[in-house]
């Protein structure tokens, strides 16, 4: 493509139009931190801006860390915040994830067939039914972890022998907050305000590029965008996020310079002013706890 027509419609955009989607992704992430909340009450408690400062946290450790590496610190903050163990938090992290999974995969499944002008693709139904399937077994066995512990977390200091089914315990106890019915319910129902939010920032993007497209491009959009940000990639998803974004609003017949300066200008919106701002909250936060553990480190 021409670069120069990219500048060109960069520099066309409605940049005040474009500025509002930061308000859409912020609710999102306020959407998710009282998800997270919600989830981590089978664990332990987590305030709400803990659970917010995690959720940035995460962003941001994404943009920097290849394979969404910032998952990972997300949970470690969790963890440190709330003094559940590690375990517990990386699979509450991944529950969380099954659900976003799950829930927009169901929305991508009953829109995107009216920008294609087929049925639902037979492949994308077989994932939703493995997730809603895997998400099935997490509630049974939430519920059965939380039954069996009186909600409480496995107890420390195991004999050799029981080592093993302790650690596996422990991880298992991040499933009760999913194995709950209400609190499933309300994760579930947070969990579309979030994707609902995010298609509402893709509609500033297209609003600001003056792209007047029906009103299923933004979720199919963004259902492009989650599945290509899902793939192994570089840090902050540059390329893979680019690629997907250009490729879903070019089934609209957006022009393919057009569709470039749109993937650049969301990718920008959606994951610098919060890495940013991840920074801004957690910087003090991250020094007190390599200032703690590099002692510990130095000793070994």
């Amino acid at each position: 493509m021409d670069v120069d027509l990219v500048v060109t419609a960069l520099r066309g955009a409605d940049l005040q139009v474009l500025l509002l989607s930061l308000v859409a992704k912020a609710a999102g992430m306020v959407a998710l931190a009282a998800r997270s909340r919600i989830v981590m009450r089978g664990v332990a408690a987590v305030d709400f801006g803990g659970a917010l400062r995690g959720h940035l946290l995460g962003l941001g450790g994404n943009a920097v860390l290849p394979i969404r590496l910032g998952e990972v610190l997300r949970a470690g903050y969790f963890a440190r915040r709330s003094g559940a163990p590690l375990s517990s938090c990386l699979v509450v992290v991944a529950s969380e994830r099954a659900l976003d999974a799950f829930w927009l995969l169901l929305v991508f499944i009953a829109v995107l067939p009216l920008a294609l002008k087929v049925g639902a693709p037979a492949g994308l139904v077989a994932v939703a039914v493995v997730l809603a399937a895997a998400l099935g077994v997490a509630f049974l066995v939430g519920r059965a972890s939380a039954s069996a512990a009186g909600g409480k977390t496995a107890p420390a200091g195991f004999a050799p022998g029981q080592r093993l089914a302790g650690a596996a315990a422990t991880a298992i106890a991040g499933l009760r907050g999913v194995g709950s019915p209400g609190r499933l319910v309300m994760a579930s129902a947070l969990t579309l305000v979030y994707w609902l939010t995010s298609a509402g920032a893709i509609v500033c993007w297209l609003r600001g590029f003056h792209l007047d497209l029906p009103w299923h491009a933004p979720l199919v959009v963004l259902g492009f965008i989650a599945f290509g940000a899902a793939l192994p990639a570089a840090p902050g998803f540059v390329g893979t996020y680019h690629l997907f974004a250009a490729r879903g609003v070019g089934l609209y017949g957006v022009e393919p310079s057009t569709a470039a300066a749109f993937a650049v200008a969301g990718h920008f919106l959606a994951v610098v002013p919060f890495a940013l701002l991840a920074v801004a909250l957690t910087f003090d936060e991250l020094i007190r706890a390599w200032r703690e553990r590099a002692p510990a480190a130095r000793a070994r």
